[in-house]
């Protein structure tokens, strides 16, 4: 059985509103309370699964079971941002990046994205 297309579970409407709002929101303590509360709109009867692009990176995330898919999806500015940023200025496709415990793969594709070669290994068979 193959996977639906990516988009398929994209946010609409308001939802996607909201969603880049929190987004864009500034990395302060302001930002952070109007994001948390944008994600709690958004997911108090919404989606279980939803396909994003964050930060040039298409994911498709599980907003039930993670919450490393929760906080990256809607503050991503929150989000071990300097160590992502230390990703992708220290990596080259000369580069090879092992992420071990990849969990939800937020360090696994943003060194993906620099042209490293990646090998990321989850041992949680729900999560994998």
């Amino acid at each position: 059985m193959t996977a639906p297309d990516f988009g398929t579970y994209a946010l609409h409407g308001w939802r996607a509103a909201l969603l880049s709002f929190a987004q864009n929101l500034p990395a302060n303590w302001f930002g952070r309370r109007f994001a948390l509360l944008c994600r709690k709109l958004v997911l108090a009867s919404g989606p279980d699964i939803v396909d994003a692009t964050v930060e040039n990176i298409r994911f498709r995330l599980h907003m039930r079971d993670n919450v490393s898919e929760r906080k990256y999806l809607f503050l991503p500015q929150f989000f071990d941002a300097f160590e992502r940023a230390e990703l992708r200025r220290r990596l080259s496709a000369q580069s090879v990046f092992v992420d071990i415990g990849a969990n939800a793969g937020i360090y696994t594709l943003t060194a993906a994205g620099t042209g490293a070669r990646v090998i990321a290994v989850e041992p949680n068979p729900v999560v994998l």
